[in-house]
């Protein structure tokens, strides 16, 4: 119950990852908001070098962390998930947008793309559909093929 500073499990831990601009912008928004909360306190803004801290500008509890976090999903109507979900789910979205893998093994943080693919990449639909399209592009060309052949040789005779 108590928040764990520590160093990351492996070197390829330590990383830059670059972040979307949405989530560059909110980061900022929730800046000023804290340099605003701290204004007139004597905390600095932030309390801490931590991006989300307590309402007291220290370190967030990690079990308030999860209640508000739960909170936020069932407000916006979403199934339970634990938090490192988002990871798997980022792994899968960059799959889908083929993302080439060692891209998204170096914002994971993994040191072996094994990890990436058997642990955190997710096979669904969309990932399927490319693979269909082109089975069936293979499969017309061949009956195409087929087709012209036989025709080929009816006109042969």
């Amino acid at each position: 119950g108590k928040p764990l500073e520590k160093d990351p499990k492996s070197e390829s831990s330590k990383r830059i990852v670059v972040l979307p601009q949405i989530v560059v912008e909110a980061m900022k928004r929730h800046k000023e908001k804290q340099m605003a909360e701290a204004k007139g306190t004597k905390r600095k803004a932030g309390g801490t070098d931590w991006v989300f801290t307590a309402k007291n500008g220290q370190v967030l509890n990690p079990r308030n962390f999860r209640r508000q976090f739960y909170r936020l999903l069932e407000k916006l109507g979403l199934e339970h998930l634990r938090f490192k979900a988002f990871r798997h789910g980022q792994a899968t979205l960059l799959g889908e947008q083929s993302v080439p893998l060692k891209t998204t093994q170096a914002r994971l943080g993994h040191s072996d793309p094994k990890v990436t693919l058997r642990y955190y990449t997710h096979v669904n639909k969309a990932l399927q559909e490319p693979a269909a399209q082109q089975v069936d592009q293979y499969m017309n060309k061949a009956r195409d093929a087929v087709k012209k052949k036989a025709e080929d040789e009816k006109r042969n005779k």
